[in-house]
């Protein structure tokens, strides 16, 4: 592209960090790398894309015919099988992949836009300048944006972090300062007063009498001593405002936590998270810190065979992590984005099926109208008496129900699929209504289950010993 080289974005978010450095200013940055970028290209986005972008009818019968219509075919004992329909994936070395990558994550940017007009991000201003929220090269991506209170107090990763910090409730960059302490080297990063590097408080608050005297309480730790052949001596007394009553024991109490104390201008100043014994911040550790304290009261032997036996049943690694997100109260229902802050409001709780209840993991897969109607016909199909369904139920219960109920007649360990079909297939119906409009269709969603159950197993097994025909009449002879 003319007048664009392909440094400037690193240039640009080069720049934007040493401008954050030097005017002391917070910035969120987050990089995003594509996982296998062209293999994972939706076909139906990219034509969305297309038409939205004002492509004519001839171009996107080219992409129809050059791009859309791949079919590929497995080796199996050097023999190829049927071919297959391919609904995703760019080829690598086809010279308009490039370009029709290019066209596909172009909607990330029009969607931070979006954004951006509804006040939900907000971007990082230079000096009422320019406004940077998004640097794009390929599928790399740095995301930027303001570290304001505002910013930071609807965060959920903030909200979460700043758990650790029980004496701040406040969402401010001294509450996140807190969690960290310093590692002395030269002294030109850690601020004198206000780091944590000497004791379990900053000088600050340590030493307040001082403070008040100080002439400027930004000064870095380096700034408030000097070096005499070699050896570094503390000067507090130059730090202060002259003429302003300090008492000398105070002075004296801070000269005297500092004896011994020296800076090594051959390493670097290193903040060091102190839940870790690498001194390294990690996911891992801040979770582990967060667990500190809460009940941990221990899982049920029972419903931890039956969490076992999900993890080992014959179905596709998505559904036992759903199964598994779904026995332990973790899906993304409507009242747990409202009890996590994501959504607001009674207006947006309802049952996306029934829209008479607020929709909770319970009520979706139990107690809803046309979830009961499902299971009900589930029951019959499999020839089993209905399971018991009252106000006490939960998920959680009427998954063990089911897993007895079945493996009296079964004991095979297969019977979890039928039970985790029928909530992933209701789960998937929510989902449409609710991000694609659809209409719910008890029959399709029946269909559904009974198919995917018969595949799920047919895959599992290598071969299962009926047709789908015979499944369908009577699954519990093939269980």
């Amino acid at each position: 592209m003319s007048g664009r080289q392909l440094l400037d974005g690193v240039l640009v978010a080069n720049e934007l960090v040493h401008f954050k450095t030097k005017e002391k200013k917070e910035c969120f940055l987050f990089k995003v790398d594509f996982e296998k970028a062209y293999d994972k290209v939706s076909w139906s986005f990219l034509r969305f894309m297309l038409l939205n972008m004002g492509f004519g009818d001839l171009w996107l019968s080219w992409m129809e015919a050059t791009v859309f219509s791949s079919k590929i075919s497995i080796l199996v004992n050097s023999g190829p099988t049927k071919e297959l329909l391919v609904e995703r994936g760019l080829r690598l070395g086809d010279p308009l992949s490039p370009f029709l990558f290019l066209i596909v994550v172009e909607a990330l940017p029009v969607l931070v836009k979006r954004s951006l007009d509804l006040g939900e991000f907000a971007g990082f201003n230079i000096n009422d300048v320019c406004n940077i929220d998004i640097l794009q090269f390929d599928d790399d991506t740095l995301m930027v944006w303001d570290g304001n209170r505002k910013s930071k107090k609807e965060s959920l990763w903030w909200r979460d972090l700043l758990k650790l910090n029980s004496d701040n409730a406040d969402s401010n960059a001294a509450g996140i300062s807190k969690l960290f302490h310093w590692k002395l080297g030269k002294g030109d990063r850690i601020p004198f007063w206000f780091g944590r590097w000497l004791g379990a408080e900053p000088l600050c608050a340590a030493f307040p009498n001082i403070f008040d005297a100080v002439e400027n309480p930004k000064a870095a730790v380096e700034e408030l001593g000097n070096w005499t052949d070699s050896v570094w001596h503390w000067d507090i007394h130059t730090a202060l405002i002259l003429n302003h009553g300090v008492e000398h024991s105070e002075i004296a109490d801070l000269e005297a936590l500092l004896a011994g104390i020296s800076l090594n201008s051959a390493t670097l100043d290193k903040p060091c998270w102190p839940w870790d014994s690498c001194g390294y911040f990690s996911v891992k550790s801040c979770y582990a810190k967060l667990l500190q304290g809460q009940d941990a009261s221990p899982i049920d032997p029972s419903y931890k065979s039956c969490l076992n036996v999900v993890w080992d049943s014959l179905i596709p690694q998505k559904v036992k992590l759903f199964g598994w997100r779904l026995l332990r109260n973790r899906l993304a229902t409507r009242d747990q984005l409202i009890r996590r802050g994501i959504l607001e409001g009674d207006d947006n709780c309802r049952c996306p099926l029934c829209n008479s209840a607020a929709e909770s993991s319970e009520h979706l897969f139990l107690r809803c109208n046309w979830s009961v109607r499902i299971w009900a016909d589930i029951w019959g199909w499999l020839g089993i008496l209905p399971l018991r369904n009252n106000a006490s139920t939960n998920c959680r219960s009427h998954f063990l129900s089911t897993f007895h109920a079945l493996n009296n007649k079964v004991g095979k360990g297969r019977e979890v699929s039928v039970w985790l079909a029928t909530c992933w297939c209701l789960w998937n119906a929510r989902n449409g209504i609710i991000f694609n409009n659809e209409t719910l269709d008890i029959d399709e969603i029946l269909f559904k289950i009974k198919m995917l159950t018969w595949w799920w197993l047919q895959i599992g097994l290598n071969r299962l010993n009926c047709n789908f025909y015979e499944w369908f009449k009577n699954p519990l002879n093939f269980l």
